[in-house]
């Protein structure tokens, strides 16, 4: 059993891929539907069809503590009650570590907050590599929301293949 913290496209991701190893998932999100920023249809369609495969949601609900028990599964109390599991996945986001790895040397700049400034010409022209965990989602939104477009096509296309054989599929 798993909770995974987060209402993210990764949180849904990786509660789909421990699901899919047979996993008890529990996910777990302070908003009232997982994805936020999405469409509020597609937030409730992928939240619906990921319970109908047996992924536990708890929504409007926030982490309070961690209790490692003798038995060593984990107590998490949460903001609407207490859940016991194996292990507990945060998936809540970070502040980008960009301080110290010599960004400047290179040429990259940041931001006040560490986070790299990213114009999509310059990922093409000038050929700088970036991981998407340190941009700011604001200014990077259009490239990953088409990032996140192809990876939950390609979630369903896993999750939903009993359903829809891969060469019928419509999603390519």
């Amino acid at each position: 059993k798993i909770v995974v913290v987060g209402g993210g496209y990764i949180a849904l991701e990786f509660a789909g891929i421990f699901h899919s190893f047979g996993a008890e998932v529990h996910v777990m999100f302070r908003q009232p539907l997982p994805l936020r920023g999405f469409d509020e249809e597609v937030r409730q369609f992928v939240m619906d069809q990921m319970a109908l495969q047996g992924i536990h949601f708890h929504a409007e609900c926030s982490p309070v503590s961690l209790e490692k028990l003798e038995s060593g599964h984990i107590k998490l109390t949460t903001s609407t009650g207490v859940l016991e599991a194996d292990t507990v996945m945060m998936a809540t986001g970070r502040k980008p570590n960009t301080k110290s790895i010599g960004l400047d040397k290179v040429g990259v700049e940041v931001d006040k907050n560490g986070v790299i400034k990213v114009h999509a010409r310059q990922l093409i022209l000038e050929r700088k590599y970036i991981l998407f965990m340190v941009t700011n989602y604001a200014t990077f939104s259009l490239n990953m929301m088409l990032i996140t477009l192809i990876r939950w096509m390609n979630t369903a296309k896993r999750m939903f293949q009993v359903c829809m054989p891969l060469e019928t599929s419509p999603i390519e």
